[in-house]
């Protein structure tokens, strides 16, 4: 039965004597004792509802601040504790109801919140793996053209507003169509791959930014300062990739960008590299270079 119900009923068994008096007062011809009666009974009735106000508020309104606490805490999301309700029982009052009625829906958010969290960081993972895939060239495993325009952008765009330089490696694979042609595409692919592998293992992580172009030509982006360092990375590119199954070699050339200095975009960068590698693959045809070009372009 609810509270509201019994103090209604309580205050009614308190009245009903006095009702009763009154009307065998009045029954009997007991003027003023009548009178008497009614102006307390009126009286009464007029005080129950301060009262009944003051006394619900102080019965309810701790309970209720507090529900009204949880719930705000439910609706910020935040951490919060469990109503206090005692063991459940047949017939509860309303407000043990609604308490144990809120302990339930915080449950409910709570699972409900974790399994949103839960697939939306499945769904990140998702997008994260999707996108490498969308970026990576399949066969090698380094990044491929889409990949490099969009970084060569991105550090073109640091460099003019740092100042700080960049190189950029192309790289050529000699006679490649021969030996795709003579050994099969299963030849081919195989030293595609074994570039794509020399180019990971020669690179540091974030900071440098192996891709294909296409076809057998391949690049290398590197955040690299020192000129020496640059040029000894593209030997051990060149000399690495000599171990490959069919013997076949690799140019490479390159050219630095130095910020606004240099002036122009990817496609001034992009020819200067490719001048570069030219210049390598003539040297080669005259017998006077190794397939590493001696020096880099400035674009």
């Amino acid at each position: 039965m609810g509270m509201v119900i019994r103090i209604a009923l309580t205050i009614l068994a308190i009245q009903t004597p006095y009702m009763v008096i009154l009307f065998v007062c009045h029954r009997f011809g007991m003027k003023l004792l009548s009178e008497l009666l009614f102006l307390w009974f009126f009286t009464v009735l007029v005080l129950i509802i301060p009262i009944s106000k003051i006394g619900l508020n102080w019965i309810f309104g701790r309970e209720i601040r507090t529900m009204h606490e949880f719930v705000r805490a439910l609706i910020a999301g935040g951490a919060y504790l469990p109503l206090a309700v005692p063991d459940q029982k047949e017939e509860e009052e309303e407000l043990v109801q609604l308490k144990r009625d809120l302990n339930n829906l915080a449950r409910v958010l709570k699972e409900s919140r974790s399994r949103i969290g839960q697939r939306m960081t499945e769904a990140r993972r998702d997008a994260l793996k999707y996108r490498e895939l969308a970026c990576m060239d399949a066969l090698t495993k380094v990044f491929n053209r889409r990949a490099f325009d969009m970084e060569i952008n991105a550090r073109i765009e640091a460099s003019d507003r740092t100042g700080a330089r960049f190189y950029l490696l192309v790289i050529d694979l000699d006679d490649f169509k021969r030996t795709n042609d003579t050994h099969g595409h299963q030849a081919g692919d195989l030293i595609l791959e074994f570039m794509g592998k020399v180019l990971r293992d020669c690179t540091r992580g974030d900071d440098d930014f192996p891709f294909r172009f296409g076809g057998d030509e391949f690049g290398l982006i590197l955040a690299e300062q020192d000129r020496g360092r640059v040029l000894a990375v593209a030997e051990r590119i060149h000399e690495r990739f000599q171990e490959n199954p069919y013997g076949v070699k690799a140019s490479v050339g390159g050219c630095v960008y130095a910020g606004n200095t240099s002036g122009g975009g990817p496609e001034k960068l992009i020819r200067a590299a490719d001048e570069a590698l030219y210049a390598v693959k003539m040297e080669k045809k005259l017998k006077t270079s190794t397939g590493c070009h001696s020096t880099i372009i400035v674009a």
